[in-house]
């Protein structure tokens, strides 16, 4: 082999490097919290995503289930602000109901989180 090729391999390793550590250094959403209002039937969620930039890094997916059907996604092209998206649901539930949500980051990650209406 020519010896010139050799020089490229530790460019080489450092654009894989570099490669791989962008996506170590993306993170999940880290929390969600849901509330119910039985009145207004409204699923309110708040999934805690901390980002440098909200446009560029964020939850890019919402998914609801009541009691394990899927009954609602969104999608996303960027977060209400650089710390979490907040969004609304109209959405029937009953006394009983398990609600729960996956919150997708665009980078890496997921997070779920349930509550049950009492």
């Amino acid at each position: 082999m020519n010896r010139s090729i050799y020089r490229w391999v530790p460019v080489l390793g450092i654009i894989v490097f570099c490669g791989m550590t962008g996506r170590a250094m993306a993170r999940p959403p880290t929390e969600i919290n849901l509330s119910y209002d039985t009145e207004k039937r409204n699923l309110h969620i708040e999934a805690r995503h901390v980002t440098k930039n909200p446009r560029k890094h964020f939850i890019r997916r919402v998914i609801v289930y009541r009691n394990d059907e899927g009954v609602e996604g969104r999608s996303y092209v960027q977060q209400s602000t650089a710390t979490m998206l907040i969004e609304d649901f109209a959405l029937e539930a009953s006394p009983g109901d398990v609600l729960r949500v996956e919150a997708v980051c665009n980078e890496a990650g997921r997070k779920e989180t349930t509550l049950v209406i009492p």
